[in-house]
């Protein structure tokens, strides 16, 4: 009898162990992914009916290759029984960088740069005598850039030696982080891209205000006429590149006419270039579809009234370039020496537009 009371008392001491061992996490990816600061704000609930003791890791890696980006470890942890918000340990936290990109923007920025994060939660009781249990809890979270960069001018044909420059997209809040703005020459036979890469920069500023415009510097010589420039806008935390814009190009020259003939065709883009073509007898864009053969979706704006023209005529694009050109007899409503968008919706995966105008 005495043996069996022997007995129950073990297995209960042993029930009592393995219960105080039992911890759970639980996280948000989202919102811990926001910075560093924010993988506090995980809980952890002591599912025991007493405080246990212990360390908390909580390992941050890159997602497929195991990178390793950031450690944090909160000692003197005391988990009360229920949910523990672990940002109560704070004060004990003790955190480890690596050498590699995403710790180093981590390190000096305090965020996540973009790419996709393992983060797993341990409890390390400090009590070694308990039976070994997992408590480690990984969530998964893809970090992309909050806000992209969108250049706006100079583009095309400018009449301006020393531009301004002007984008859209708000940088990351630190005191570390940067816009960069850069600008080369493009030599014969390169493209815009090539020339970021390769050539010496005639502009290579950083702004640490909240902007997104900037005055040609001064001290910097002026442009050359009928050279091709291109420029780049990057947000940036020291060396590290935490985003960057599209590439736009640019020629200044007062004696380029901005006007376009009739059988030139402007070439449709994403973005606003500032520019607007001058037709008479027929509106002629061009552009280059990737996909099959179908209707092109499009639509024609006034631009002072924002009022869509309707029944326009009806154009089917081919495979490969496409040259359009629409008679504006047909085109109901047009009028002469008024602003115009085209927006055409279903090529590629963005709105691509034109501004135009009806001349006499």
């Amino acid at each position: 009898m005495n043996n069996k009371k022997y007995l129950i008392t073990a297995l209960f001491s042993l029930a009592v162990l393995y219960t105080t061992a039992q911890v759970r996490f639980s996280a948000n990816p989202v919102a811990i992914s926001r910075n560093a600061d924010a993988l506090l704000s995980a809980t952890a609930t002591n599912l025991s009916q007493r405080p246990v003791p212990g360390e908390i890791s909580i390992k941050v890696t890159e997602e497929g290759t195991s990178l390793a980006v950031l450690t944090v470890y909160l000692t003197k942890v005391r988990l009360l029984p229920g949910a523990n918000n672990i940002s109560r340990f704070r004060e004990n936290a003790n955190r480890i960088f690596y050498d590699n990109e995403l710790s180093n923007i981590m390190r000096n920025t305090g965020t996540f740069a973009p790419a996709s994060y393992s983060i797993c939660f341990q409890f390390i009781p400090d009590d070694k005598t308990l039976p070994e249990i997992e408590t480690e809890h990984c969530v998964f979270t893809i970090v992309t850039p909050k806000t992209p960069l969108t250049l706006i001018q100079p583009v095309d044909t400018i009449c301006d030696f020393k531009p301004g420059f002007i984008w859209m997209g708000r940088k990351a809040i630190s005191g570390s982080v940067a816009f960069k703005v850069v600008c080369v020459q493009v030599g014969k036979d390169q493209s815009p891209e090539e020339a970021l890469q390769n050539n010496p920069p005639v502009i290579n500023q950083l702004l640490y205000q909240q902007t997104n415009r900037m005055n040609f510097p001064g001290g910097t010589a002026a442009l050359k006429e009928g050279k091709q420039y291109a420029w780049q806008v990057f947000e940036v935390a020291g060396k590290n590149v935490l985003n960057s814009s599209e590439v736009f190009s640019f020629v200044p020259g007062c004696k380029t006419n901005a006007e376009n003939s009739v059988e030139s065709f402007a070439e449709i883009k994403t973005y606003y270039t500032g520019r607007k073509y001058y037709f008479t007898s027929s509106v002629n864009f061009s552009f280059n579809n990737p996909y099959a053969e179908k209707k092109l979706l499009y639509s024609i704006t006034h631009v002072a009234t924002q009022k869509k023209l309707g029944n326009l005529p009806e154009v089917k694009m081919s495979k490969g370039l496409n040259k359009i050109q629409l008679n504006t007899e047909d085109i109901k409503g047009l009028q002469k020496n008024e602003q115009y968008k085209i927006e055409v919706y279903n090529l590629a995966t963005t709105t691509h537009y034109i501004n135009f105008i009806i001349k006499e």
